[in-house]
């Protein structure tokens, strides 16, 4: 019965153990990367929102809208952060408003659009889609400017850095100023 009992005893302090000490290593390290992740995306955000400034839009039905619109597709990584973050900011005087979209076929009149990686299976058809648009590409997809993207957000030794396409961005008919070339991790023409 004593063996028994110490058997009960030593099963039940592994137990505690278990609860006590490796469960909450390891929700202490899932909270730290999602606040990595999280300050990612937020650093993402500045990308996204900052990329408006160094940009040329010529399509006189861009340029005639009261507002800058950047555009998110698919699973929206930004949350309310990236709302709250344009608020007070404007650009050339206009406002920056967000806008969400679950499917591409509904894009309309937006300067920038986010393509989340969700969206990777149907990387193709936004590309096609989009083409007949002036609308400058973000996202962090892997490869994304070699896939058809132009602006690709990359993680390089835990710094956030982007590449350009910048024949893609030529070819759309926008402009991207040379002090956006300058601070490019690549640059493909």
């Amino acid at each position: 019965m004593a063996i028994l009992g110490r058997y009960t005893l030593g099963k039940f302090l592994i137990v505690l153990v278990f609860i006590f000490v490796v469960m909450p290593a390891k929700d202490v390290a899932a909270a730290d990367k999602d606040v990595d992740i999280e300050s990612e995306y937020k650093i993402k955000a500045a990308f996204l929102v900052n990329f408006v400034k160094y940009i040329t839009f010529s399509s006189a039905k861009l340029t005639e809208l009261d507002e800058i619109v950047i555009g998110v597709l698919g699973m929206d990584p930004f949350g309310s952060f990236i709302d709250t973050a344009v608020e007070k900011i404007t650009v050339n005087g206009k406002k920056i408003k967000i806008r969400r979209f679950l499917n591409y076929k509904n894009i309309d009149q937006i300067h920038i659009l986010w393509v989340s990686k969700s969206n990777h299976l149907q990387l193709n058809e936004i590309n096609r889609f989009i083409e007949s648009f002036q609308i400058l590409t973000v996202s962090d997809l892997a490869s994304y400017c070699e896939r058809g993207g132009m602006v690709g957000l990359v993680n390089i030794e835990g710094k956030i850095r982007f590449i350009i396409n910048e024949a893609n961005i030529k070819k759309s008919g926008l402009r991207v100023s040379s002090r956006l070339l300058r601070l490019a991790e690549k640059i493909i023409e």
